[in-house]
């Protein structure tokens, strides 16, 4: 499933359905298709994107061995090859000339990079793609098959982890507002984490009791304040706001210094009362 405002001038989203026969294109307030096409290879993969010189968003669907990319009347616009199942694909400028080019990531442990229709360079991994996400102009996360986790900054690698568990799902945003990106990472046994993007330091983590299956970024409270939305395989659905890290530590630093003085004036009280117990008990002994 995917979505974003396909029709040319018109804002609101159509849904986008790709199963392993057909990719349908949805209008919900319509109540109708906008088109319904037979996809022999199945869709494997599924991006709604602009690519360079189209004037027109796509969705582009990958395939066995190959990238569709389909109009809003479900007209073909974009073909293009690539190796093995494309499993994986995300738009990143990793080139550096303002333009946003096309990352397939396939089940043969390549990450290939187009302009257009031409293949800049492809990047080898240990293991099928499963994942990619933008996280700045020119650089992305990717997951893999095996738990690998990582960050590429254009084409050289910043770093990656090893998993024990497999990601179910990735997200690229600035997860505590303080103007930098972070990378938000759902696992197959319930776990939520968030690692910043330039060394993978942690940053948050929390357990879910199922296999988280899909984050979303989006206003869910249509409150001018982003959230980060998890949703879980059992159908729990829970929001993150975060306040920003200046303003948190500005707010809390003054009640959590009183908190301390407030237990270490009582931590004495109560050494001094022991000492004067331990006094008296010697004394009638004696």
């Amino acid at each position: 499933l995917t979505c974003g405002p396909l029709v040319p001038n018109v804002k609101r989203d159509i849904l986008i359905i790709g199963s392993s026969t057909n990719l349908q294109a949805y209008d919900l307030l319509e109540n109708k298709d906008l088109f319904y096409k037979d996809i022999p290879d199945g869709v494997h993969s599924i991006l709604f994107a602009y690519i360079h010189s189209i004037p027109n968003p796509l969705i582009l669907v990958g395939e066995n061995c190959s990238i569709q990319g389909f109009d809003y009347t479900g007209e073909e616009r974009y073909w293009n090859v690539s190796g093995s199942i494309v499993s994986s694909m995300e738009m990143c400028d990793v080139d550096d000339d303002g333009i946003m080019e096309l990352l397939a990531g396939s089940a043969d442990n390549v990450i290939r990079t187009f302009k257009h229709e031409e293949m800049l360079f492809d990047i080898p991994e240990t293991g099928k793609i499963n994942f990619m996400s933008r996280v700045r102009q020119d650089n992305f996360a990717y997951a893999l098959e095996n738990g690998q986790i990582g960050v590429y900054l254009k084409r050289t690698k910043a770093w990656k982890i090893r998993h024990k568990q497999k990601v179910t799902a990735l997200l690229g945003i600035d997860f505590n507002s303080d103007g930098k990106c972070d990378i938000v990472m759902g696992f197959e046994n319930g776990r939520l984490e968030v690692r910043d993007d330039v060394a993978g330091t942690m940053i948050f983590k929390k357990n879910f009791a199922a296999p988280i299956a899909k984050l979303l970024y989006a206003d869910f409270r249509m409150q001018n304040s982003m959230q980060v939305i998890c949703c879980t395989t059992d159908g729990e659905v829970k929001g993150f706001s975060v306040v920003a890290q200046s303003k948190a530590d500005k707010s809390g630093t003054g009640a959590e210094a009183e908190n301390i003085g407030d237990l270490n004036r009582e931590k004495q009280s109560l050494m001094n009362e022991l000492s004067i117990i331990s006094g008296e008990s010697n004394a009638s002994a004696a």
